[in-house]
């Protein structure tokens, strides 16, 4: 894969801390089966820091074995939607929206022949899994919907496209903060999500902010599937301007920095994103949505 060089301002000290280093981060293989027992290699595990999400490679969105990636002398098996989750964790860093919860790929000790041995019996190494941290004090999005809907006696019409009742909307944003809900649909509508259901964004309801999970399908991972974007925050602030501190971010976003946040993507799917974000910041404004429920 070509290098693309890195501009000053994407290397300025990110909010999050990022770990260098696959090797220093193995989860071990009894650790990892502890939890993929129950829960089929999608979970919450201690791994010493605090409890996270872990993705395991090929665990959904049909993303089987992906990228090889060396450090020092190890070799690691990455999923692509391994790939994903943590290209829209970069792509929430480079914007500075801080709406997708730290994610990190890390290092395991579990040989890729035993996940991977029937599709390719030549993948050497182990798997690397995607690690997210887990957002304390969190319920998912359908809770808060639901307590919206109580307060104003209405309900959400789950299989239409228009925007919902504007009272409807404004009892939500009692509950969830609605700076956050526009900064997920932004990521939605250039990652072309097509999984942004109520239950794959959660609010903390301490502080109202609102956070994306589940990215396995981004970027183009279901290409043959039509159905296209699925995102009920898009949804929400269809046809609205885009804040002006929103736009300002996504105009510095220079494209060589947009490629390495999103390395490991397949370029043609880098391009496909980068034109979405172009065509959403010449508009100022989010498009009607055409998505599906």
């Amino acid at each position: 894969m070509t290098k693309v060089p890195v501009r000053s301002h994407l290397r300025r000290a990110p909010k999050k801390p990022k770990e260098p280093s696959l090797a220093r981060l193995t989860i071990t293989k009894k650790r990892f089966r502890e939890f993929n027992e129950e829960n089929g290699g999608l979970g919450e595990m201690d791994v010493g820091r605090k409890w996270v999400f872990v993705r395991v490679p090929g665990a959904g969105g049909g993303g089987g074995p992906g990228e090889r990636l060396g450090d020092d002398d190890l070799e690691y098996v990455i999923g692509a939607d391994t790939i994903r989750e943590n290209a829209m964790d970069n792509l929430d860093d480079l914007l500075g929206f801080d709406v997708v919860p730290p994610t990190y790929i890390r290092a395991t000790d579990i040989p890729a022949q035993d996940l991977f041995g029937n599709r390719d019996t030549d993948l050497p190494g182990t798997i690397a899994v995607s690690v997210q941290d887990k957002v304390p004090d969190a319920i998912e999005f359908n809770s808060v919907m639901d307590m919206a809907s109580r307060d104003v006696g209405k309900t959400f019409e789950w299989d239409s496209k228009a925007k919902p009742n504007e009272e409807l909307l404004n009892a939500l944003y009692e509950y969830a903060n609605k700076d956050d809900i526009v900064k997920i649909a932004v990521l939605d509508i250039i990652s072309r999500n097509t999984d942004r259901h109520g239950g794959n964004f959660l609010v903390q309801e301490s502080t109202r902010r609102v956070y994306a999970i589940d990215h396995e399908l981004t970027f183009d991972a279901e290409p043959q599937n039509q159905r296209g974007l699925r995102s009920l925050p898009a949804k929400f602030v269809q046809g609205e301007k885009i804040p002006d501190k929103i736009l300002a971010a996504m105009r510095e976003v220079q494209k060589g920095d947009f490629y390495a946040a999103l390395a490991g993507i397949p370029e043609d799917n880098i391009e496909a994103a980068w034109d979405r974000k172009m065509k959403l910041q010449k508009a100022e404004r989010f498009p009607r949505y055409t998505g599906w429920n």
